[in-house]
């Protein structure tokens, strides 16, 4: 997630600091306690109403959509206080900054399009002629992944044993990612951080050296 600390808005009159907050949609709906409805009313915010949501946007992101969730902390929060005097204190421990964007008001999400450009898919084709397995890695969750992945063609048919988060491949063992990733046929990663990036290309390579490369086929990522 990401977010900004905006001092004296005439906008927000609830505290002199608040807390405007964008990024991944259900990581952002899990950080908030309240919604602000239609009409301007902010009220709890329950497990049914965070299940009706996660609906939503699982709607929206199988339609290849990427979904950005917004919320806002208008008191604050525990950054109420925070001045250009002691920001840089406060902003050191970056361990600190899930904390920092807790307790929010979701105030909706946005579905953005970004339509596959006419060569990709060719491209993709290609590169199977050719014997060049293709692995994308993004930031998009799971279900947008898979919908642009198959669009394009780097699934093809099944999907089943294909399609890792994040979280999902770091909580596997050494053996199992191994196992996953020395398969034929495209790949999907999503919700990566840059840690899983710098492990899923160590593990490939490995993988590479074990055997000739002229046995195998060539990984792109």
């Amino acid at each position: 997630m990401m977010s900004t600390v905006v001092s004296g808005c005439p906008h927000f009159t609830e505290s002199k600091n608040t807390i405007l907050i964008k990024g991944a949609s259900e990581k952002v709906l899990e950080s908030c306690s309240t919604i602000k409805l239609a009409n301007g009313e902010v009220k709890p915010l329950s497990a049914d109403d965070k299940n009706s949501i996660k609906k939503q946007i699982e709607g929206y992101a199988s339609q290849a959509l990427r979904v950005i969730g917004i919320a806002a902390n208008y008191t604050g929060g525990h950054l109420k206080d925070i001045n250009a005097s002691n920001k840089r204190q406060l902003l050191s421990n970056f361990g600190d900054y899930a904390k920092f964007e807790s307790e929010g008001t979701f105030l909706g999400f946005v579905g953005i399009k970004d339509p596959l450009r006419e060569e990709v898919t060719p491209a993709i084709d290609t590169c199977k002629t050719a014997g060049i397995r293709v692995i994308m890695i993004t930031g998009d969750s799971k279900i947008t992944a898979k919908t642009i992945a198959s669009e394009c063609g780097i699934l093809d048919g099944s999907d089943e044993g294909r399609c890792f988060t994040g979280a999902e491949f770091e909580a596997m063992s050494e053996q199992d990612k191994i196992k996953a990733l020395d398969i034929k046929g495209g790949m999907v990663f999503a919700r990566v951080e840059p840690r899983h990036k710098r492990e899923l290309v160590k593990i490939l390579t490995d993988i590479v050296s074990i055997s000739p490369l002229s046995n195998r086929e060539t990984f792109v990522l």
